[in-house]
């Protein structure tokens, strides 16, 4: 995360604030200040009670605060994921509660590295997730949002017989992720 320049000073009058009083108290009269004093688009600054110590008043610049950055422009992305079911026990497949699915951790170094997720790949990067022999029952489209990037997901869903083992899924598994795990959906929050 970015750290402002000033944060040092922000950090040492944050600390002084606390001799006021109580540090909840202190700052629900903040947010009451700048929600009705001090506001962005129409600061009254001639009734603040503390007009005399703002620098942005004796700068005549209050008006102007705050300064917002720009934000970033919106990256749209072509993705594929592989969501893949095992029924724990063959005759009671239509059940949830007997359902695992695949998640894979995405790699270091990669977008989002360390998260739990489907395995997912961005299209003109990567190769789409695909594991030979399984037969693809159907597709859904999921749109995410990622910080300024669009997501357009095209989700491949299948269901297998036969759970193979870890080191066959990454073996035969094209995706990225450093790890593979099968997870039962009530272990899902």
């Amino acid at each position: 995360p970015k750290i402002a320049k000033n944060a040092p000073e922000i950090l040492n009058f944050a600390n002084e604030l606390t001799a006021f009083g109580e540090a909840g108290s202190v700052n629900q009269a903040l947010m009451d200040l700048s929600s009705s004093i001090c506001t962005a688009k129409n600061p009254k600054c001639e009734i603040c009670p503390l007009a005399e110590f703002c620098e942005a008043r004796k700068q005549k610049i209050a008006a102007t605060l705050p300064i917002k950055a720009v934000k970033k422009a919106k990256v749209e992305l072509e993705a594929r994921a592989i969501l893949i079911f095992h029924a724990k026990n063959r005759s009671k497949e239509k059940n949830l509660d007997n359902l695992e699915i695949l998640i894979s951790r995405r790699p270091e170094g990669a977008w989002l590295s360390g998260m739990w997720d489907l395995p997912w790949s961005i299209l003109d990067q990567d190769a789409p997730p695909v594991i030979q022999g399984v037969e693809i029952l159907g597709t859904t489209n999921i749109k995410r949002t990622i910080t300024h990037h669009k997501v357009n997901f095209a989700v491949n869903y299948s269901m297998l017989a036969k759970k193979p083992e870890a080191k066959l899924i990454k073996k035969s598994l094209r995706a990225t992720g450093d790890e593979f795990r099968w997870l039962s959906l009530d272990q899902m929050d």
